[in-house]
């Protein structure tokens, strides 16, 4: 049986850190198979939790895609947040509000139900940090 995979920045806030708050996603959404927090601009994955472990391209390649999904403006404005459907699975990405560069991302198994994912990766976004 492969274990789960988890990894984390040193960042917390106290309340178990953003490895904490990343695992509770997941736990609240069990079609989740991995979530993870990224800084869009600069191409960094700052923490992930996985039902499996992930190989960094992989984790890499989420990153770029939700530097690119955040890229393109809408309607003149770059939008807060994507939700992309393919035959694998569902991809969710969520900005941080106002101008931030953090992101939720996260992908669900195929037909996944994604009621409250949005306001759940704001949730991780909101003042206080990923936690």
């Amino acid at each position: 049986m492969t274990e789960p995979g988890r990894d984390t920045a040193p960042v917390g806030s106290g309340r178990g850190g953003v490895g904490a708050g990343l695992a509770a996603y997941r736990a609240r959404f069990p079609s989740c198979e991995l979530v993870l927090l990224a800084d869009a601009e600069a191409g960094t994955v700052l923490a992930w939790d996985g039902a499996v472990k992930v190989p960094q391209d992989d984790l890499d390649a989420l990153c770029e895609e939700a530097e690119a999904v955040f890229a393109r403006p809408v309607g003149g404005r770059a939008p807060r947040h994507a939700i992309i459907a393919k035959a694998t699975g569902t991809r969710v990405f969520v900005r941080r509000p106002g101008d931030g560069c953090e992101v939720v991302c996260s992908v669900f198994a195929p037909g996944s139900d994604l009621a409250g994912v949005l306001e759940a990766g704001l949730a991780l976004l909101g003042p206080g940090g990923a936690a």
